[in-house]
């Protein structure tokens, strides 16, 4: 049991009623809305906090939250009279995933957010706070959260601290970035670098690490570059965005020093004038400035990268979401055993078209949308309730049919079902493009690595590893149109297959069930 629910537990059965409602327990996070003292105060600034608490490995993300993510947000009910301000972000600390650096919090964190109440608030009363905390907690994957958080303060005269919280609250108010008192700060952007410098900070600290607020403006992977001498002050260079378009106004963001095991922040803003870069280069090592995860010796080999994305492609032959369409194709290559060599070769390679093509495709859209200021990454796809929506309706209907209970025909609604189950050449291309659409759920060894590489890549990269992806996945039906004699492993065409073609519809089912529950998450229910 949490220790400081273990101090509450004794104060409810000792003393007064002290307002504490229970954490919610999502998926490998835990939230809660907590107060730091037992009442509030009209006319003065009181402080409540949404904690969250991801489990070990998992992290949640900082206002900007780097190469990928979402930052945490509240959206609250609240009675008249009663104001909330704006969440109080503690400094963040960076998380490394190949080549992808990310900002956020992988440990308990108090995002402090201060209340006032209007005077006409009178002691005695009771004042109920809602509010809706939305996040993103990720590991090697990502996984959307929310919760509906409430909690009763009684209006007192004078507040007295709610003591379960108090080192908790103390501890949060370390973290924020203070005012930099008396600094003069200036940026430039020139020669592919971002360069900040500070006159008046200190100039000697074991580490520093400026994290800036605007989210397209450095190359969050790139190493931080520093120096610092009593003539220039400190000075910090960084690779440019390659989705910057323009110089910010005056570059916000918070600087971190580091010094006997202790960290300060200090709130930074610069605005633009004359700074001499750091020499050194521009080229992407997430973990050289950042201490969260273990540094790489050097960036991931081209041949090793397209390794991990055929790999990964393979992989996901054997996912859940993916399987169901895949014993499709398994059938009508059982089904078609008597065709000529020329015709399997055909539809092998049609098959893989329809793969490649598919996987080029969500490569160039996602390209389009960073090139935007979107930071997506694979799977993005499932943000959009549109999408889910389709899906579900898809392979609903593919589940219908083998289930032998709707058959589609000729109609519109059944256009999908139809193109997947024609026959030839065209029947494979689609059944390939199926697979890449109900495979953007799944994220499998190896495939991480491949898109976090890829996505930091310049175009003909990032393209070059998505095809690698289409490949693995068509792999096993490559090969089969290509050598006719691994076909012989297969069971021969039965009165079985019926009851195979009905047993695969169940899978589609539990994908349906699944993208519903995500789609009543993103909308409601």
């Amino acid at each position: 049991m949490n220790p400081r629910r273990l101090v509450a537990a004794c104060l409810l059965a000792l003393g007064p009623a002290v307002a504490l409602a229970a954490p919610v327990r999502a998926d490998h996070v835990e939230a809660d809305l907590i107060a730091e003292n037992q009442g509030l105060v009209a006319g003065a600034t009181n402080w409540v906090a949404l904690r969250l608490e991801p489990e070990a490995g998992w992290h949640v993300y900082w206002l900007n939250p780097g190469d990928s993510g979402i930052p945490t947000s509240l959206k609250w009910s609240l009675p008249e009279g009663i104001t909330a301000g704006a969440i109080q972000w503690p400094y963040p600390h960076a998380h490394n995933l190949g080549d992808l650096t990310n900002y956020g919090y992988g440990e308990e964190t108090l995002h402090l957010v201060p209340l006032t109440l209007d005077k006409e608030w009178k002691a005695g009363k009771t004042a109920t706070l809602k509010t809706e905390a939305k996040w993103l907690v990720c590991k090697d994957v990502c996984i959307p959260g929310k919760a509906e958080l409430s909690l009763e303060l009684p209006v007192v005269a004078q507040a007295q601290p709610e003591v379960a919280w108090t080192s908790a609250f103390a501890k949060a108010r370390a973290e924020l970035p203070q005012p930099a008192p008396g600094w003069t700060a200036h940026f430039a952007v020139a020669d592919g670098s971002v360069t900040l410098g500070i006159q008046g900070a200190p100039l000697q600290a074991d580490k520093v690490e400026f994290f800036p607020e605007p989210n397209d403006l450095v190359n969050h992977a790139a190493p931080q570059r520093i120096e610092a001498d009593p003539a220039s002050g400190l000075r910090l260079s960084q690779g440019l965005s390659s989705y910057f378009v323009e110089a910010p106004k005056e570059l916000l963001g918070v600087l971190v020093l580091h010094e006997g095991g202790k960290a300060r922040a200090f709130q930074v803003k610069a605005t633009p004038g004359a700074v001499t870069a750091v020499a050194g280069s521009n080229k992407p090592a997430p973990a050289a400035a950042h201490a969260e995860t273990p540094a790489q010796e050097a960036p991931m080999p081209m041949l090793q990268v397209l390794a991990f994305a055929l790999l990964g492609g393979l992989i996901l032959n054997l996912m859940p979401c993916v399987f169901p369409v895949l014993s499709l194709k398994a059938i009508s290559v059982m089904q078609a055993r008597g065709q000529t060599d020329s015709e399997a070769r055909a539809q092998a390679l049609s098959y893989t078209a329809g793969v490649i093509v598919s996987f080029l495709g969500v490569a160039a859209l996602l390209l389009a949308l960073r090139a935007g200021g979107q930071a997506l990454g694979w799977g993005f796809q499932l943000q959009s309730p549109v999408f889910l929506g389709l899906l579900a309706y898809l392979l609903l209907g593919l589940g219908l049919s083998l289930s032998g209970a709707a058959h589609f025909g000729t109609s519109w609604m059944g256009v999908g079902q139809v193109l997947t189950q024609k026959s030839g050449n065209a029947g494979a291309f689609f059944t390939g493009v199926l697979a890449v659409v109900v495979a953007s759920p799944c994220s499998v060894p190896f495939m991480g690595t491949a898109v976090g590489y890829a996505m930091t890549q310049g175009p003909a990269v990032t393209l070059i590893v998505f095809a690698a992806l289409g490949v693995g996945l068509a792999l096993p039906f490559l090969l089969l149109g290509f050598f006719p004699r691994l076909a012989a492993w297969l069971p021969r065409p039965g009165a079985w297959m019926d009851t195979f073609k009905q047993a695969m519809a169940f899978p589609l089912y539990l994908t349906v069930a699944w993208l519903l529950w995500v789609l009543a998450r993103q909308a409601t229910v």
